[in-house]
């Protein structure tokens, strides 16, 4: 404005996000105004009067925000973590986020596979508050990872939302993205940890051995030579380690590998009364190459890990058939 007693300031994008970011005049009953006296002069240059904090003068007019906040940039996703970035136009509150709202696509014309969240956990990454991080539930991130044509890099990373998935601190909704015009992701990080064993199970009644992993496995990728079963966490002696040689994949893809023991293993383990009788002389070892993650990462070298639950053998062995020599007298 000119020269006069009333002074119209146009505030700065910047502070007008922090503004709205620390919650100040959300309300006409919030706005109030501090100034120091090098803010402004007159035109006979004398400083203005200071206003203090706890003299603040409250607002004679006001116009409250009516401003939608828009989702601008998916900033990155990371299969590492499993988190996303999400980058609005304004400041928007934690708690109004509706993670349903959200869907992860391959494609930005709406064609292809997708995956809807069904919840997460979220917090802020600025203070200004205009970017969200989504971590993604294990069971969302489980169907994204089993997805080959989702999410393996920038190309296949999109996301879409909801009408009103967002609100900002004035009540107004975040406008839809649909899956017709899905926005790409700026940063992909892809999947480069190696997936972790965090327990196993063995059932010696049925033979059966189950691996739980931190990350989505390939279960084409077993290679059952290279996974033994130990009496104790250093034998090395043949009656207290079994290699395995064959088996069976009982399971898909997933965090959680099951296995089907052969039956010259089975019986292999079993002609080792040191081996697998009980739960102290049950222990896994695994090479890197035992099996791999669906993006293609080695499993962490286990050298001997002692069972979560042990299942005994059981089942009452059967006379199958016999023979007899009068010669021998056998």
């Amino acid at each position: 404005t000119s020269h006069s007693d009333r002074i119209v300031i146009q505030v700065g994008a910047l502070d007008l996000i922090g503004i709205k970011a620390e919650l100040v005049a959300l309300t006409q009953d919030m706005t109030y105004l501090s100034a120091v006296p090098a803010a402004l002069q007159d035109l006979s240059f004398n400083a203005l009067a200071p206003v203090s904090s706890a003299q603040a003068q409250p607002v004679a007019g006001y116009t409250g925000d009516s401003t939608d906040p828009v989702l601008e940039r998916l900033v990155q996703f990371d299969m590492n973590r499993g988190t996303m970035q999400l980058q609005f136009s304004e400041p928007v509150p934690l708690d109004s986020l509706i993670f349903s709202g959200l869907t992860l696509h391959s494609s930005g014309n709406g064609r292809g596979t997708n995956v809807t969240l069904t919840g997460g956990t979220a917090t802020h990454t600025t203070d200004a508050h205009t970017v969200v991080e989504v971590t993604l539930l294990a069971a969302d991130l489980r169907l994204l990872k089993l997805d080959a044509g989702l999410l393996t890099g920038l190309a296949t990373t999109f996301v879409s939302m909801l009408n009103a998935t967002v609100t900002d601190e004035s009540q107004l909704f975040a406008p839809a993205v649909s899956a017709t015009s899905a926005i790409q992701a700026s940063v992909y990080i892809g999947d480069t940890t190696f997936p972790f064993l965090l327990r196993f199970n063995l059932d010696m009644d049925n033979g059966e051995l189950s691996m739980t992993f931190d990350d989505v496995m390939d279960v084409t990728s077993v290679e059952f030579d290279k996974i033994s079963l130990r009496a104790a966490a250093n034998a090395t002696a043949d009656d207290s380690v079994v290699t395995l040689t064959r088996g069976r994949v009982l399971s898909g893809n997933g965090y959680e590998v099951r296995l089907q023991l052969g039956q010259a293993d089975r019986d292999a383990v079993k002609s080792r009364p040191l081996l697998a009788a009980s739960l102290a002389t049950s222990h896994l070892s695994l090479t890197a190459e035992a099996m791999a993650d669906v993006a293609a990462q080695h499993v962490q070298e286990v050298s001997a890990r002692l069972v979560t639950n042990y299942t005994g053998d059981t089942t009452a062995p059967k006379l199958v058939d016999f023979a007899v020599d009068l010669d021998a007298g056998e």
